[in-house]
């Protein structure tokens, strides 16, 4: 990118479809997109540059959280809880986030093997090293609605590559649904019909058929869009459509309401500068009040006493709301024995959140998948019901999952009959909400 000025760039890297493509826009506005030529030799890209990049949809669940009636910082902790309860996945593996859309808030969560794999393959073959990596779903609902009037109406997008497409679907300012499905006019189509069917956008909805394939998902439109109100738009270089949405893409406000689901241990240098940057800060004002107190404590040794008493009085009613019982012990051992019992108390938020029958039947989703070979490509939780796509070994299989869903409490059904590419391939099946 010699000669192109980067100072206050925003850059974004799309390889949703297996071609890399890069996107750099200043001020909202677009300065250079190209495609990256692959380098057997060494990394493309100068590993100095700020990019994000999107993390696949196939390795991303969205969980949907409704709107916690919960302080930020109590909602903060039982975030984890409630995922780890409704995921098959335990949270201790994962890396996840929390996107707020208006009045409902959306978790998205990855294995941490799978961020792991994404990191390094970006490393040696392009040489990026992203600051944030953020779901592609996100990035396209937000600047798809950055970029239309999607008021009264409901907004569908089609990123269509060389074989698959993702569709993100809903009305309003979230995302209701997602789903990966098989890049021609027949699939797609059938897609929007019965995946999305129920949704109170189906009839009057925004139509943006985008990427490299964007005409395949176009003539999907047409066919979908048929005896409705629905209007179809294609966007200027439809092929960086998702290069630029990632590009678009800013942080939130405070981590449980950001899109980044690159933090803990997989945080970016540049967090991890900035992070010891405020501690430095921290550190060096408490060094400085402390000098305050020192000089002043002659003079205030009484309202000192007063504070510590009260401040052992605050300590100990804390160890025993932490522990649930009165504990007798004083300082470091009463602490030690609020941590030991705290572990067999659940937070009431949380022990609610278990009574949702979600979490059983995932595990025991899971369990079948396991047992009979059956490979879910994509899973989406919403309350209208359970949507997924994924392969089988045989034809009976997937018949057979819809119905163990829907014999949990989850409303779910075979889309269609599975089908094979070729004779000895796997069976593709889709399962959707009941209608």
């Amino acid at each position: 990118m010699g000669g192109i000025s980067l100072k206050g760039a925003s850059i974004g890297f799309d390889d949703f479809d297996g071609v890399p493509r890069l996107c750099v826009m200043r001020g909202g506005s677009v300065v250079t997109e190209f495609e990256l030529d692959e380098n057997p030799d060494g990394p493309g890209v100068s590993s100095n540059l700020e990019i994000k990049v999107a993390n696949p949809p196939s390795a991303t669940i969205s969980l949907p959280v409704g709107t916690p009636d919960l302080p930020p910082a109590k909602f903060a902790r039982v975030l984890p809880q409630y995922i780890d309860a409704h995921l098959p996945i335990p949270v201790a593996d994962c890396s996840f986030a929390c996107v707020a859309y208006g009045g409902s808030d959306i978790a998205y969560v990855t294995r941490d093997s799978d961020l792991r794999s994404r990191l390094e393959t970006l490393s040696a073959k392009h040489g990026i090293d992203p600051v944030r990596v953020v779901p592609l779903a996100h990035a396209l609902w937000e600047y798809a609605l950055a970029g239309n009037d999607t008021a009264g109406r409901g907004l569908v997008i089609a990123f269509s590559g060389e074989t698959r497409t993702l569709l993100v679907a809903g009305a309003g300012a979230a995302p209701e649904t997602q789903v990966i499905c098989p890049t021609n006019p027949a699939e797609i189509a059938t897609a929007l019909r019965l995946a999305f069917a129920g949704g109170a956008w189906q009839t009057a909805s925004l139509l943006i058929a985008a990427g490299p394939r964007h005409r395949t998902a176009g003539e999907a439109f047409k066919l979908f869009a048929n005896n409705t109100d629905s209007v179809t738009a294609t966007p200027g270089s439809p092929a960086f459509y998702a290069a630029r949405a990632i590009a678009s893409e800013t942080p939130g406000s405070g981590w449980f309401r950001d899109a980044n689901l690159r933090t803990g241990v997989f945080a970016h240098k540049s967090s991890q500068k900035s992070a010891r940057r405020k501690l430095v800060f921290t550190a060096a004002a408490f060094a400085l009040l402390a000098a305050v107190l020192f000089a002043v404590s002659h003079r205030n040794l009484a309202t000192a006493s007063r504070r510590e008493a009260a401040s052992a009085a605050e300590l100990r009613s804390a160890v025993n709301e932490v522990a649930g019982y009165n504990v007798a012990s004083r300082g470091a051992h009463a602490v030690e024995a609020a941590k030991a019992a705290a572990p067999a108390r659940i937070d009431p938020a949380v022990e609610a959140y278990r009574l949702d029958t979600v979490a059983a039947a995932l595990d025991a989703a899971t369990r079948f998948c396991g047992q009979h070979g059956v490979k879910l490509k994509s899973l989406s939780i919403t309350a209208a019901g359970v949507s997924a796509s994924g392969e089988a070994p045989d034809a009976q299989s997937p018949a057979a999952l819809a119905g163990l869903l829907a014999g949990l409490g989850l409303a779910a059904q075979l889309a269609e009959p599975p089908k094979q590419a070729a004779p000895d391939a796997p069976w593709q099946f889709m399962i959707v909400p009941l209608r």
